[in-house]
């Protein structure tokens, strides 16, 4: 059978989970979960959408405020990106968000990550040339980012493309944002992930946001800011990973073999 193990990078740590147990990911929910409307609720949610493919279950963090929704939306793309995490043409057709690629703000293939990776390997002469469909891509526009350093006419002009094209359709757009950023854990280590509940820090919540601290055993892998709608369900508005996503993908494996 196979022994999942989490080995943890950092400071020599390494510890290992789930001989002797069921496969974890037998305790992911095969239904989605009913409506989230405490903090603690929110973890099964986000372990049942990545884990089952069911990305248009994080609708259901949608926040009502829009400030939230379009800063929350747009950060997690520009974050994903950043990271490396694209979306798959199938699950762009799921959410419904096709029409970012045709707008440039979204590609299959490309991400700010590897867009810059290949610029600084022509600029240190470690590549001749682009790769290909490379040129066809609109770095201004890649992951939805605030444009900021243009001239202010070009700039404004750009910022209000984006804002039009979230608010033409914000919950497709935000959910797709969630969806990708999350995938920075990979499927192996959702089922293992704990989420302990922290006070909000920081200004521009109110008293019903938390901070949920995705953890591997000791290891933070990210805080999640969660809040809650005026119809007390969850919204989450805010994704910070501390690692790379290469960094949390080296701490879950699977190995072959007997408990």
């Amino acid at each position: 059978m196979y022994k999942p193990l989490a080995l943890a990078v950092i400071a020599g740590l390494v510890f290992t989970t789930g001989c002797g147990e069921k496969k974890p990911v037998d305790k992911i929910p095969t239904k989605a979960p009913e409506v989230s409307k405490t903090p603690g609720s929110v973890l099964q949610h986000l372990q049942y959408a990545l884990v089952r493919k069911d990305p248009k279950h994080l609708e259901v963090f949608f926040p009502e405020d829009k400030s939230k929704a379009m800063g929350g939306g747009t950060m997690f793309h520009y974050y994903g990106g950043e990271m490396g995490l694209t979306l798959t043409a199938d699950e762009m057709q799921t959410i419904g968000v096709q029409d970012l690629v045709e707008k440039g703000y979204l590609n299959e293939r490309w991400t700010s990550y590897e867009y810059k990776k290949v610029l600084k390997e022509l600029d240190e002469g470690k590549r001749k040339d682009i790769e290909p469909g490379m040129g066809s891509v609109n770095q201004m526009r890649l992951d939805m980012p605030r444009v900021q350093g243009l001239d202010k006419k070009t700039s404004e002009k750009m910022n209000k493309d984006l804002i039009e094209t979230f608010d033409a359709n914000p919950k497709a757009i935000y959910t797709a944002g969630l969806y990708r950023l999350l995938k920075a854990i990979p499927d192996e280590g959702w089922p293992w992930v704990t989420a302990p509940i922290a006070p909000y820090p920081g200004r521009g919540g109110d008293d019903t946001n938390k901070v949920l601290k995705i953890m591997a055993g000791d290891v933070l892998l990210a805080n999640i800011t969660v809040g809650q709608n005026p119809d007390g369900t969850m919204y989450i508005w805010d994704v910070q990973f501390m690692m790379s996503r290469n960094s949390i993908a080296k701490m879950f494996v699977t190995e072959e073999g007997d408990s």
